[in-house]
């Protein structure tokens, strides 16, 4: 598994809906080189929910939809060196 303490990773407890994003950021000594973002829809998957919500998030009712057929890659030249 990944240990998301050590690799630094942020993970925001609000808005539990909604379309945030994961993004991989890859250094190389202190360099950046690649960054890879993954939009994430986060949504109720019955229509009468999304439409009516409850007052707060029933986590259990909450569909989550990674777009991985979608990342947003941007490359970086470093000295590899």
């Amino acid at each position: 598994g990944i240990n998301a303490e050590y690799l630094g990773l942020q993970i925001p407890q609000e808005p539990l809906l909604g379309v945030p994003v994961i993004l991989l950021i890859c250094p190389y000594k202190e360099q950046e080189f690649i960054r890879v973002g993954y939009y994430v829809n986060n949504d109720y998957e019955s229509e009468q929910d999304r439409e009516n919500p409850p007052e707060k998030v029933a986590i259990e009712k909450v569909l989550r939809n990674v777009l991985v057929e979608q990342p947003r890659v941007t490359t970086h030249s470093i000295d590899w060196k």
